[in-house]
């Protein structure tokens, strides 16, 4: 997905088992770096059930902060 979008797209990680978590560092909310990416979907350990919501709305909330305009596909 992320070798696929716009170089100058930048993303995020919510991370979910029974808990939720973003997965980039605090000081890094959005990056475009597929290692960064990379990294921080690996470092969540897949166990328990999932918080599937509670992710979805983690990301919501991470969307609505992003500083880039978001643009609409014709």
């Amino acid at each position: 997905f992320v070798h696929a979008s716009n170089p100058e797209d930048e993303m995020f990680v919510v991370n979910f088992n029974e808990r939720v978590q973003v997965g980039l560092p605090r000081e890094t909310p959005f990056t475009n770096r597929f290692d960064q990416l990379e990294l921080a979907i690996r470092r969540e350990t897949v166990a328990g059930m999932t918080a599937l919501y509670d992710a979805m709305f983690e990301g919501l909330d991470r969307v609505g902060a992003g500083a880039r305009e978001r643009r609409r596909s014709s």
